[in-house]
């Protein structure tokens, strides 16, 4: 399932389709057909109903471009806040085992 959906978003890359056209599909697709989970629901671009649509370009950052996505952006910003709380926690040990020396008379 998941290989997929992968060679169907690669065919839609190559392809000159956008978002302004809903009801859009690969070759191999038919227009009636519904790739994801909702296949009740009636298509309404890429192969994927209304709601799988707008998820999807909501996570991925859309087809044209994304190489950011809003997902990545998300736990790029969290890994590096969690990156700087550590580095300043070092910091501030470092800091108060030299007060602590100074205060001794080791340093």
């Amino acid at each position: 399932m998941m290989e997929d959906f992968t060679e169907k978003e690669r065919e839609l890359r190559t392809s000159s389709l956008t978002r302004k056209q809903p009801n859009t599909g690969s070759k191999e697709t038919s227009l009636d057909e519904v790739l994801c989970r909702h296949k009740e629901r009636k298509p309404f671009a890429y192969g994927l109903c209304n709601e799988c649509y707008e998820e999807f370009m909501k996570v991925s950052g859309g087809l044209d471009g994304g190489s950011d996505p809003p997902v990545f952006q998300r736990a790029e910003k969290e890994r590096l806040g969690k990156l700087s709380i550590q580095e300043n926690a070092k910091l501030y040990s470092l800091c108060e085992k030299t007060i602590v020396s100074i205060s001794v008379g080791k340093y």
